[in-house]
């Protein structure tokens, strides 16, 4: 497991201690794991959109940096494999 510490605004604090105290989680802890979780699980969709935006980003401009030279009729782009 990782470890990050994390600086909460006053206001926030004040919130998590309540959510504590009122029973609701045993520990900040528990709140602070609680509100990652939902937020990855929340845009977790939208993080694989990206990935997948930048991916077809990637082929397309791969593509537009092959090029190749149209073909006659009778004409491959390796003759040796049809000439044999």
């Amino acid at each position: 497991m990782k470890t990050i510490s994390v600086n909460l605004p006053d206001n926030l604090a004040v919130a998590v201690d309540h959510f504590v105290e009122a029973g609701f989680f045993s520990s900040e802890l528990d709140v602070l794991l609680a509100a990652v979780t939902e937020f990855v699980r929340r845009n977790r969709i939208d993080l694989v959109e990206q990935f997948a935006h930048e991916d077809i980003e990637w082929a397309k401009n791969e593509v537009r940096e092959t090029t190749y030279r149209p073909l006659g009729l009778g004409e491959y782009h390796n003759e040796t494999e049809f000439n044999n």
